[in-house]
């Protein structure tokens, strides 16, 4: 067997001169970048410092202090709750006060329909509210409040002393499933009361929803010291403008109505009374009713 030596390559000595003149010649072509971008980074960071720092001063600056707040616009809310539920403060900054969160906390309040809150410089912030108007009462276990529009907002309390009429019949299911059926008919029955106004046979103490029967209402009348429910079916303006000549005649023969049927639903054409006490009189001017 031949044993061989394996060829091994020359390695050239290493050339440390040359190795560091190479190193300078990168440092110098690069170097100015690096520089240039340390720069960059070293300002950014101490600009963040001073933003930050410098904020805070700026902001505890006396004259970016809130000193007045103006609450416009409020009837049924007492001053200190609108404060308490704007989260609005004197002397905090102008700077951190959020306008739409404000306007935000002040609507979740049961009286506020719509609330804007803006900041006039250099020290006021300004909260216009709309409150709800309450319209009517809605009996659903629980009295609650309606506004014109039928937007059922408020449970009623002993401390809104309100004398408004009173609609029954609605379930309380409808209200809270179906806002637009309830609406409608809170609409209708703040019609029939105007109209009931308009015509002046007395003052609408109560109106009664019945999907099968249709309307009726209780009259609170001078001429009577009981309230009169009179039943007007589906049709109650025209049906309306025949009790008139029903509480006339009543009033020129001395009888005391309990209850009027003006609905027609039995009998077409005709109205019915009940008297008080409990007489039972048919045919009443059956010549003159519209039915």
């Amino acid at each position: 067997m031949i044993f061989s030596r394996k060829n091994r390559r020359k390695r050239d000595p290493v050339d440390w001169h040359a190795r560091r003149v190479a190193i300078k010649e990168r440092y110098h072509r690069h170097g100015s970048a690096i520089r240039r971008w340390g720069f960059f980074i070293g300002l950014f960071l101490v600009g963040l410092v001073v933003w930050h720092q410098g904020g805070e001063w700026f902001r505890g600056l006396p004259l970016l202090k809130v000193s007045q707040i103006d609450v416009r616009g409020v009837t049924r809310i007492a001053p200190d709750e609108a404060m308490r539920f704007s989260g609005l403060e004197e002397g905090m900054s102008m700077l951190t006060v959020d306008v739409d969160a404000v306007s935000y906390r002040l609507k979740r309040h049961p009286w506020v329909h719509r609330a804007l809150a803006r900041r006039v410089w250099p020290d006021h912030v300004r909260v216009d509210i709309e409150e709800y108007e309450p319209a009517i009462l809605l009996v659903l276990g629980d009295v609650y409040m309606a506004d014109g529009s039928g937007h059922v907002f408020r449970k009623l309390t002993s401390r809104d002393g309100l004398d408004l009429p009173v609609l029954t019949g609605l379930a309380r299911e409808t209200v809270e499933t179906d806002r637009g059926t309830t609406a409608g008919i809170v609409r209708e029955a703040l019609i029939l009361v105007e109209d009931a106004r308009a015509t002046g046979p007395g003052r609408v103490d109560e109106v009664h929803w019945d999907e099968a029967m249709g309307w009726s209402v209780v009259l609170v009348h001078d001429d009577y010291s009981r309230g009169v429910r009179v039943h007007l079916g589906k049709d109650p303006s025209k049906r309306l403008a025949g009790l008139d000549p029903v509480l006339e005649e009543l009033h020129r023969v001395g009888r005391t109505p309990e209850i009027i049927w003006l609905d027609g639903t039995k009998h077409p054409g005709r109205v019915q009374v009940r008297l008080v006490p409990d007489t039972f009189v048919e045919d009443l001017l059956s010549d003159t009713s519209p039915l």
